[in-house]
């Protein structure tokens, strides 16, 4: 659960687009928050398992704010804190298409920022970044 007394700790290594911290290391890239999580516990992650960060703020890597659940459980998380990657409206999807990935992006070069530009058409910053980066077919 989050605690509102103490604050976020944020990563000061590189991100990458989605905010999320990482640590290249030898054999691969490791997520900040995931390796907190570890350090904190002394333990792996489990199998099937997400840190997930209660506080939303993904540069997080403050143990007190992170904890394990389910990818169900995340997803749940992001629907009910309206950051999923898909918006909902009276129960059913929205489609995200192609011109709106580009609307964003004429918004973005007009001086708008990110945030903005996804609230004006209707899209989380992270459907953006996912869509724009991975495309449509992921």
């Amino acid at each position: 659960m989050y605690n509102a007394c103490m604050e976020c700790i944020e990563f000061s290594g590189q991100r990458n687009e989605g905010g999320y911290g990482y640590i290249p290391y030898a054999d691969g890239v490791y997520m900040a928050h995931r390796m907190a999580w570890m350090l904190h516990n002394g333990k792996a992650i489990p199998k099937g398992k997400v840190v997930m960060h209660s506080c939303d703020n993904q540069g997080c890597i403050n143990p007190v704010h992170l904890s394990l659940g389910t990818m169900k459980d995340n997803t749940q998380d992001m629907i009910s804190k309206g950051r999923a990657d898909h918006v909902i409206h009276s129960g059913r999807p929205v489609t995200i298409t192609p011109e709106d990935i580009v609307a964003i992006d004429v918004l973005r070069k007009q001086g708008i920022s990110v945030i903005n530009a996804c609230k004006q058409v209707g899209m989380s910053r992270h459907t953006y970044y996912n869509k724009s980066t991975r495309g449509f077919n992921s």
